[in-house]
């Protein structure tokens, strides 16, 4: 274990640039940071560019990450936890089991089931225990995912970091162009946001999605016969490719004068809500999830209720008329999110876990 004047060794498991990853990608912001701190050993997937290039759906994901800790004398692991990280066909029997490791463990959990959908829900509910309680310390992105984690399960120790980024120069312009970036998925209620460009004329309407697996693409033929039907479907733009990179990104958020996401489901802190904070934009997001928590508690936007083209269309046009009332909630958000802050209770998260092994 480490002195106190000896910079902490840790390993970070996480995808990084240049796979397509939002959480990698976002993550990468925060972990150049945290090197400012500690000494940090980048371990990751396929296309991700890390120290160590590993197979996270392996079953001999323990036996490799052993091997990693014992080379680089690691203090304590940072582990970044989705499902889809570690396997759909290995149930992440094989990340739990990388959780029994003799080795300080931090957890970010990216999800909180609070509302188990059929089997699959139930499985990572279990999946879920399991990391909370194998975990040193469990670490969230919002207040209700923290709150409703430690209250159901025996978390031995629970903290509130925010996905941490790098601000942009604001724009601080109102106008109408509303942008949703990001996975084309059935969960995004995509077809109730151009349902509700009915009720919203004059605005233009950029949907911008990636298209990971075949059920987006599926998707994305709903969408094209739902803007079809639209009155307004000429104020209607649908971009899909596999991925778009950060320079396209930025080309969109800085086209947009307001982002919209029209969740019905939503576990997890979406990182598009800290991509609006990145560009300085105003945000209309559904009461889902904790998809809207942030937004919410910095006044950065308005919350509409999801599956209604009304509330949404209503929510809109409240941003617009009031566009500049919102800035000083997004500066406060960008002050308390930005990724030296986040990075720096990163650090102290390690410390406690190792504290808690020298017990």
């Amino acid at each position: 274990m480490p002195d106190e004047n000896k910079k902490i060794a840790v390993g970070i498991v996480c995808t990084t640039p240049p796979e397509p990853c939002g959480i990698g990608a976002y993550f990468s912001n925060v972990s150049a940071e945290i090197e400012k701190l500690a000494r940090v050993v980048r371990i990751g997937t396929g296309k991700s560019n890390a120290d160590y290039v590993i197979d996270f759906k392996s079953m001999g994901l323990k036996a490799r990450l052993a091997e990693i800790i014992r080379k680089e004398k690691l203090d304590v692991l940072h582990f970044h936890y989705i499902a889809y990280f570690y396997g759909k066909w290995t149930l992440n029997l094989n990340f739990v089991n990388a959780l029994s490791l003799k080795i300080p463990k931090v957890t970010t959990l990216h999800e909180a089931q609070f509302e188990p959908r059929g089997i699959r829900g139930r499985i990572l509910s279990v999946i879920e225990r399991q990391v909370c309680e194998k975990s040193d310390v469990i670490c969230l992105h919002t207040p209700r995912q923290l709150e409703f984690l430690t209250k159901k399960y025996r978390v031995n120790e629970g903290r509130l970091i925010y996905y941490g980024f790098v601000p942009k120069p604001m724009a601080e312009k109102a106008g109408k162009n509303l942008l949703f970036f990001g996975i084309l998925s059935p969960g995004k209620g995509l077809e109730y946001l151009i349902r509700a460009m009915a009720g919203l004329s004059g605005y233009k309407l950029r949907i911008v999605g990636s298209k990971t697996t075949p059920e987006c693409g599926e998707y994305q033929g709903l969408l094209m016969a739902e803007i079809e039907k639209s009155p307004n479907k000429a104020d209607i733009e649908l971009i899909t490719k596999p991925w778009f990179s950060e320079d396209e990104k930025e080309g969109h958020f800085r086209w947009a004068n307001m982002v919209v996401l029209s969740h019905l489901w939503a576990p997890y802190h979406s990182g598009i809500v800290g991509d609006a904070g990145v560009y300085g934009l105003p945000i209309v997001v559904t009461r889902t999830g904790a998809v809207w928590e942030l937004v919410e508690h910095f006044h950065s936007g308005e919350i509409a209720e999801p599956r209604n083209p009304e509330s949404l269309a209503e929510a809109v046009k409240k941003v617009s008329k009031n566009y500049l009332s919102y800035m000083e909630g997004i500066k406060k958000y960008r002050e308390e999110a930005n990724c030296k802050k986040s990075a720096e209770k990163y650090v102290d998260a390690y410390r406690a876990a190792i504290a808690k092994h020298k017990k």
